[in-house]
């Protein structure tokens, strides 16, 4: 399965919102709110899309705009994402996460839960495209 730029970002906004939604870690719940898309197609806090540029950077050396991604580089984002986010303020929350994204030695994410989660995260990132905020 390839994503593209928009889908692998909205498989970690759905990925962060249904994760906050099973723990009610609060840490977890802001990120996820502030990457939610105003009318203009960007986050709430700008500065998330550039730090998930600069982890997709990571994960894929020659990142470039219009590449697609495979669910692993994905999910490896969202995990860079994270490691980002803790190193520029500290969450336990957010380290409690990170923790349980590890992958086993096959390469399988270990967690089953945080599996599920991921699976339906892409699931609905392909289904739906991104989360909006809804402005009523």
């Amino acid at each position: 399965m390839l994503l593209t730029k928009v889908q692998a970002f909205a498989g970690m906004q759905y990925f962060l919102d249904q994760y906050y939604w099973k723990t009610m870690a609060d840490d977890i719940g802001g990120i996820a709110s502030c990457l939610m898309l105003l009318e203009d197609n960007k986050p709430a806090d700008q500065a998330f899309e550039e730090d998930w540029i600069d982890s997709a950077k990571v994960i894929v050396p020659n990142y470039s705009e219009g590449m697609l991604f495979t669910a692993e580089q994905a999910y490896a984002i969202v995990k860079e994402f994270l490691e980002l986010y803790c190193r520029i303020g500290f969450s336990e929350e957010v380290q409690h996460l990170i923790n349980r994204m590890t992958l086993d030695q096959r390469g399988n994410i270990a967690d089953q839960k945080i599996n599920d989660i991921w699976h339906k995260s892409l699931g609905l990132a392909i289904s739906n495209g991104p989360m909006y905020f809804q402005l009523k």
